[in-house]
């Protein structure tokens, strides 16, 4: 099993970034125009979390089609906090479940979520059946 730390280390070795001196509790980085934040939560979970921002057009059924059940556990889930209302796009994994690209594979389909979802506008609606 992997400590949080070990796995941070993993993650910055695979995206060629220098290792932090200091592993925080929350740790950011910078993938394309999207800020992506990583944190041990619950206890033995790698959460991975970004804010999108998103088109005021965006209607919350819309953007809550993407959240649609699949076999990869890694599929980012989209929410909205509970303060500010803003939308979240979140995805986590267990640390003893990780190996060499699990976290490369997770880092990366959320930034690709949230690039759909920014894109989400031109997305028609799910069709309602009777």
């Amino acid at each position: 099993m992997y400590s949080f730390e070990q796995a941070i280390t993993q993650l910055f070795q695979q995206l060629s970034l220098s290792i932090p001196d200091t592993i925080e509790p929350v740790i950011g980085v910078k993938v394309g125009e999207f800020a992506c934040h990583i944190t041990e939560h619950p206890v033995g979970q790698i959460l991975m979390f970004t804010l999108p921002s998103l088109d005021n057009n965006n209607e919350k059924e819309t953007l809550l089609s993407h959240n649609i059940f699949s076999q990869d556990i890694l599929k980012p889930i989209l929410s909205w906090d509970e303060v500010g209302g803003h939308p979240v796009l979140w995805n986590r994994q267990p640390l003893n479940n990780l190996d060499n690209n699990s976290l490369y594979t997770q880092l990366e389909m959320l930034v690709q979520g949230a690039e759909r979802l920014q894109t989400s506008s031109l997305i028609s609606p799910p069709r309602s059946f009777s």
